[in-house]
């Protein structure tokens, strides 16, 4: 994560969400740092710090492409 020129981390429920400088989406654990999942939101460079509103996050790419995420509850495995 060190060269990926991250923005500002914002909690949002019990994890750390930062957006790099290729467009990514990184969750991480408050805990210890862990990684704990990512997703490409734009197709360019997230400057500005995610912004959480109510139970999402949202994310907009230099491009001017806006991306929300919502966590939601793992499901069980099939029984």
């Amino acid at each position: 994560m060190r060269l990926r020129d991250l923005t500002a981390p914002t909690r949002y429920a019990n994890t750390l969400v930062v957006g790099d400088f290729e467009g990514y989406v990184h969750w991480l654990s408050p805990d210890d740092g862990h990684f704990l999942a990512r997703e490409r939101a734009a197709g360019e460079r997230i400057s500005s710090a995610p912004l959480v509103v109510g139970e999402n996050v949202f994310v907009q790419g230099d491009d001017g492409t806006l991306a929300a995420f919502k966590l939601r509850a793992p499901t069980p495995p099939p029984a």
